[in-house]
């Protein structure tokens, strides 16, 4: 019995990329910005997107707000709605890492830095500390 030790090229065209996929971040005041990928990002027909992996900080396991799909870079925004479309990311600022993403464009609701907080409490601590020394 003889074996074939060589094959013929096929001609086949090269794959077609996939489509753009929707990916939603939520919001800090509700609701979730829309996002969409460049073509040829998300998995071919049959394939699945890999599965999200956070360490479990705890014994109950992981927050809802930091668990999602990371946003492949290059994606825009393309609206905002109510209700998730897609697949779901971390909401920004939350733990939650999105790469490609700055974690203030998540939330139109001025999420700001550890700093700005900082900064806005103790303000509120010396406007206090002002109006207690004026009327007591």
């Amino acid at each position: 019995m003889r074996y074939a030790t060589v094959a013929a090229d096929y001609n086949l065209p090269p794959p077609e990329p996939t489509p753009p996929a929707i990916f939603s971040v939520p919001q800090k005041g509700g609701g979730y910005a829309y996002y969409q990928s460049p073509p040829g990002v998300a998995p071919g027909l049959g394939d699945n997107w890999p599965n999200p992996s956070i360490a479990h900080p705890n014994p109950l396991g992981v927050a809802s707000i930091t668990i999602g799909r990371p946003i492949p870079k290059g994606s825009t925004l393309i609206g905002h709605g109510d209700v998730a479309k897609g697949s779901i990311t971390p909401l920004p600022g939350a733990g939650g890492n999105i790469p490609g993403l700055d974690a203030s464009l998540g939330s139109d609701m001025g999420m700001e830095s550890p700093g700005g907080r900082l900064l806005g409490v103790v303000a509120f601590a010396v406007a206090g500390y002002v109006l207690v020394k004026k009327f007591f």
